[in-house]
């Protein structure tokens, strides 16, 4: 069994192809809710993230 983030991704993948996505929206991060941030942009690395201003601050940190 993989990590929490890969299992999200893997159901992600399976709802939607990832090279259909053309942005990633970012309103906050937390381990919880945003944890596989990474793994998603390794996966998409051209797509832009749009962050909230309150947000810039904790994706950095991811």
């Amino acid at each position: 069994m993989g990590t929490t983030s890969n299992i999200f991704l893997e159901k992600v993948k399976f709802l939607i192809d990832l090279k259909k996505i053309d942005y990633v929206v970012v309103n906050h991060a937390e381990p919880d809710h945003s944890g596989a941030l990474p793994q998603i942009m390794a996966e998409i690395p051209e797509v832009p993230v749009i962050v909230s201003p309150k947000g810039v601050e904790s994706v950095k940190r991811h």
